[in-house]
């Protein structure tokens, strides 16, 4: 089984990015996790800039449908670790359960034989010592 990926509302967000990472994640690279918090304030987020309700209800009911055993509690000492950690705001985090620290470079190996002819973009080396802690800015 995948590792599992816990996704906020700001991961969520933009369509591109959401699609590419349920797209990984129907391909096997990882396991999708948010709750019903998550979904709540991105449709509420959606909603207020703009999008068409009815259709921001429809993609959130798709990827729940879809990935019925995405939807889990428990997450708040996640959320509490980045309120409270200097430098962790406008981060976005992976976070791995029950298992190993996974590497930049491990995550990038994923993408990589996920990605076809655009696996060539992905990085092929990191700097010593990196660990899985932002990925990436919001967009």
């Amino acid at each position: 089984m995948s590792f599992p990926a816990f996704f906020d509302t700001n991961v969520l967000y933009g369509a591109t990015l959401n699609d590419l990472l349920l797209w990984l994640a129907d391909a096997g690279a990882f396991r999708p996790l948010w709750s019903a918090d998550v979904l709540e304030e991105l449709e509420r987020n959606l909603v207020a800039n703009g999008f068409d309700k009815t259709a921001i209800e429809h993609r959130i009911a798709t990827m729940v449908e879809y990935f019925p055993d995405a939807m889990i509690d428990g997450y708040a000492s996640a959320h509490i670790a980045a309120l409270t950690t200097p430098g962790a705001a406008g981060k976005r985090y992976l976070l791995l359960a029950d298992g190993p620290t996974t590497t930049f470079l491990e995550v990038a190996d994923v993408l990589r034989a996920q990605l076809g002819e655009f696996a060539s973009k992905v990085p092929t080396e990191e700097a010593p010592g990196r660990r899985v802690a932002s990925a990436g800015h919001p967009q």
